[in-house]
């Protein structure tokens, strides 16, 4: 492993006490009554904006044609389906008039959901030695112990807001929080904008835990178990379970997680037919399947998807200061695809914790954009490397496999393995056709972008589009 520098665990918890999960003086969903509604935009800058949008792939002759047709159509058809479209928008004033749109999008595709619709994220490791005969069990302990106090203070209306500021210091003033505090939840919002802070939409939080996409024929469900207490992890393709909140909502003692997760890591037994595979298949053949798998699985499948979130423990490493360029993507790869085996892609939210304590965040795209996601990673990394529940230090011996654990089984008919193997194949082939390159930029980057008073999207979003142009020859 490469070099690090190290710092003690007393020395992090005084420097580093980040206050993620404090109780925040603004309840969570304080502004979500008053958030401003997305507009319709005109139906001539709706027209407009298209044009410019579609002149660069367009010859001068089919430019021509279709500013025509677009012509015709703002004063025929136009105003009509304009219409409405502001009907529908009043009609749905509790949301965003695209919400309905965004979920179609995304459930009604078909397609296989590897590759396309479920990014990933990866941390840097912890600023502390995780130790090599425990690393990824820490890691995952306390990943999981951090995460479970998020939910705690999500479903308490405790966490922070999520608020953009134009000027940060805003965000330490009493009068700010105080103010708005005080002002009616369905006014929040101004209130919050005189101190030029932005507040921004929450709902999607609904999704990040417990929640899983369900293959359905035609247009797949997004459901939520509201009793969820348990975190399933997967290891050699096996399902396990452990309970992580009592009866009463309360989290577990960390040392009794560590010894169950110790103890999946501990087992041999290896599936001979993973089930997470078929989470591999294009959606239709994945709900057809699924529909004969609930015969005599029903409670192992109610098991996964009614579970908080997915742990995959697998035997990577990030070892990030000792990688070559080409193991650097080799490993970006697998944490971005894996081979198949040992990730539920239909699940919202699906760790990765890797042998050496590597971690990687993977989730499902259809419930939510990345702001989310990208906030629930930030802070349970923060609180983690901040406030570790487990250390090397204090690892006792000892485990109650009984308790705490349970493996789950998945039985497949003769049909149902043979389709089993083809979707694996199938899936591996596709995976190794992936190429991913890793560019290490140190001159240009976001603050560069901001600098310029341009946005970091657009300048990705024009990347990857100028990359296809040039990689098809215009096509």
């Amino acid at each position: 492993m490469g070099p690090r520098r190290l710092v003690s665990y007393t020395a992090l918890k005084r420097g580093l006490s980040s206050g993620v999960f404090d109780s925040s003086p603004i309840p969570t969903m304080h502004f979500q009554h008053s958030l401003p509604r997305l507009p319709v935009p005109a139906l001539e800058d709706t027209v407009s904006r298209f044009t410019q949008a579609v002149q660069p792939i367009l010859s001068n002759s089919e430019f021509g044609e279709l500013s025509r047709l677009l012509q015709d159509f703002a004063k025929s058809d136009g105003p009509q389906l304009h219409k409405q479209l502001l009907d529908y928008a009043r009609k749905n004033s509790h949301t965003s008039y695209i919400t309905n749109f965004w979920f179609d999008m995304y459930l009604r595709d078909r397609r296989r959901i590897p590759f396309t619709h479920t990014p990933f994220i990866t941390a840097a490791m912890p600023p502390y030695d995780l130790g090599t005969e425990h690393a990824q069990s820490i890691r995952a302990t306390n990943l999981i112990i951090s995460a479970l106090k998020f939910k705690q203070g999500l479903d308490s209306n405790s966490l922070k807001p999520d608020i953009s500021f134009s000027d940060h210091r805003v965000q330490k003033k009493a009068l700010f929080h105080n103010l708005c505090r005080m002002t009616p939840r369905a006014l929040s919002c101004y209130a919050a904008n005189m101190f030029g802070a932005y507040p921004l939409d929450m709902s999607q939080y609904a999704n990040l835990f417990a929640s899983t996409r369900l293959p359905k024929p035609d247009k797949d469900e997004l459901v939520v178990n509201p009793n969820s207490r348990n975190v399933v992890f997967l290891r050699n393709g096996q399902i396990y379970s452990i309970d992580v909140l009592d009866s009463a909502g309360n989290i577990i003692d960390a040392q009794d997680l560590l010894h169950g997760i110790e103890w999946i890591l501990g087992d041999t037994m290896a599936a001979e037919y993973p089930p997470a595979v078929l989470t591999t298949l294009d959606r239709d053949s994945w709900s057809d399947i699924r529909q004969k798998l609930l015969v005599s699985n029903e409670e192992t499948l109610r098991l996964v998807d009614g579970s908080l979130f997915v742990v995959s423990l697998e035997d990577e490493t990030l070892d990030e200061g000792g990688l070559s360029k080409r193991e650097v993507e080799r490993v970006l790869k697998h944490l971005l695809v894996g081979d198949g085996t040992n990730r539920w892609f239909d699940k919202c939210v699906n760790m990765i914790v890797l042998r050496d304590g590597g971690f990687g965040l993977q989730f499902e795209h259809s419930w939510g954009d990345g702001a989310s996601v990208m906030r629930f990673f930030n802070d349970i990394v923060a609180h983690s490397n901040a406030h570790p529940a487990v250390t090397p230090d204090t690892v006792t011996g000892g485990h109650a496999r009984g308790r705490e654990v349970t493996r789950a089984e998945v039985s497949l008919s003769p049909e149902l393995q043979t389709r089993h193997s083809c979707a694996l194949a199938d899936f591996q082939k596709e995976a190794s056709s992936l190429q991913l390159s890793v560019h290490h930029s140190t001159g240009f980057g976001r603050s560069h972008i901001k600098a310029t008073r341009l946005s970091p999207d657009s300048i990705m979003q024009l990347a990857i589009q100028l990359a296809h142009f040039r990689i098809s020859d215009g096509a």
